[in-house]
């Protein structure tokens, strides 16, 4: 590779950062000093493709935090950009700095590196920077049952499974309504006409979410249940019933940076949408979600 601005003392670092990516995770394309895209004014040390469809930015400096990293993830976050970004550094940086380093990286989704020699280790791993603009969860404001969930659903999210982390927030939604379901059926909330079969609790809890989800819509009698202690609307439920259909979306994976900026940005509304669900729905039923 030829480097323009790099330091001599530092291109071995960058050589070996980029024989490293190339074997552990089969990053191709490298390129040196070149614009993250045509908008960008900013050049990584490195830029290579991933199979996924992401970018991967190396920068090689002495272990510092610049500002214009900051820069780089408000540009990444605002426009979507699929990028994950390493700053890689020589062992032996000056400790205070790669402290402040690893501080800032952390809190902002940068992955960190130390070369020693031949050898590289990962001191941080890097997100999708377009994944990174999820709002945060305040776990604080669900009851205790689900704030491990939630966690998890938003890590995973967060750390490049998107997908996933999706569908760890729709099963959330599925039990607690599953639960509500049960409730409406054990008081007897149901239309008078035409008068609903009884259920039992094992048909709610086995049978195809979306069954039981059609099954209250059509019977409940929603003016009796905001009389309850659930307050549960129909609106509502007909949001938790359109979740489904995103649910069963396997979608194909991205391949290209252009489909990956797309599916990204798509899931990150629906999991943001299907959180303010979940957050109105834990809120009309207390007692059941509690």
């Amino acid at each position: 590779m030829k480097y323009r601005a790099l330091a001599e003392s530092l291109i071995p670092v960058a050589e070996t950062t980029r024989k490293y990516f190339m074997g552990a995770e089969g990053a191709k394309r490298f390129r040196a000093e070149e614009a993250i895209a045509q908008t960008s004014s900013y050049r990584p040390t490195l830029l290579a493709d991933s199979h996924d469809g992401s970018l991967l930015a190396i920068e090689v400096n002495q272990g510092a935090y610049t500002d214009a990293l900051d820069r780089l993830v408000v540009e990444c976050v605002s426009q979507g950009l699929p990028i994950r970004l390493f700053v890689a550094s020589p062992a032996g940086a000056p400790a205070t700095a790669v402290v402040e380093l690893v501080r800032k990286a952390k809190a902002r989704g940068i992955g960190v590196v130390e070369v020693a020699g031949k050898n590289v280790q990962r001191i941080l791993p890097a997100l999708s920077l377009s994944l990174f603009g999820l709002q945060p969860i305040n776990t604080k404001k669900y009851p205790k049952r689900y704030r491990g969930a939630l966690s998890q659903a938003e890590e995973t999210f967060r750390n490049g499974d998107p997908v996933k982390g999706c569908s760890r927030l729709y099963d959330l939604i599925e039990e607690c309504s599953r639960e509500v379901a049960i409730e409406l059926d054990r008081v007897g909330l149901w239309r008078s006409v035409p008068v609903p079969p009884k259920r039992q609790v094992r048909w709610f809890k086995k049978h195809p979410w979306a069954n039981v989800l059609e099954y209250v819509g059509e019977h409940g009698d929603f003016a009796a249940i905001r009389g309850s202690k659930l307050q549960i609307t129909k609106p509502l439920w007909s949001r938790i019933r359109g979740l489904t259909s995103h649910r069963n979306e396997a979608g194909h994976e991205p391949t290209t940076s252009d489909e990956r900026k797309q599916r990204d940005r798509e899931l990150k509304t629906r999991f943001e949408h299907a959180l303010d669900t979940f957050a109105d729905l834990v809120r009309a039923c207390p007692t059941v979600a509690k």
